[in-house]
């Protein structure tokens, strides 16, 4: 168990440090106003960072996709992962098998099917 508990702490790092070095301030947010750019609130300038292919616009679905992962979002989402992980160390430290905690981490881990560093065993 303690290979996956890394393996998932792991992959959390990683997401915490792609969403800090996306954000160009900690009270930034990312905007769609459906104008076809994605903007950041709080950077200063003009804060466009995306637009569409060859200059045009970003279709609507995938300008409210990519603001609903915005950073601020994933360090939210990473913070509520790290707490549920906090949650089954402790349970793992009380007693030698719990089977349902070893479910919930190894659930928490299947997005991550696809890493390099994933096995299927788990």
């Amino acid at each position: 168990m303690q290979d996956l508990i890394e393996f998932f702490t792991a992959r959390l790092n990683e997401d915490e440090e792609t969403a800090k070095a996306a954000m160009y301030s900690p009270e930034s947010r990312w905007e769609f106003g459906g104008e076809g750019s994605l903007s950041e609130s709080g950077t200063g300038g003009n804060g466009y960072f995306a637009t569409g292919p060859w200059g045009g616009g970003i279709e609507d679905e995938h300008g409210r996709h990519i603001v609903a992962w915005q950073p601020a979002r994933v360090l939210a989402d990473v913070a509520s992962k790290r707490k549920v992980l906090g949650w089954a160390k402790s349970c793992l430290d009380d007693r030698a098998e719990a089977p349902s905690v070893t479910w919930a981490v190894r659930v928490l881990c299947e997005p991550f099917a696809g890493h390099p560093d994933y096995r299927a065993e788990w």
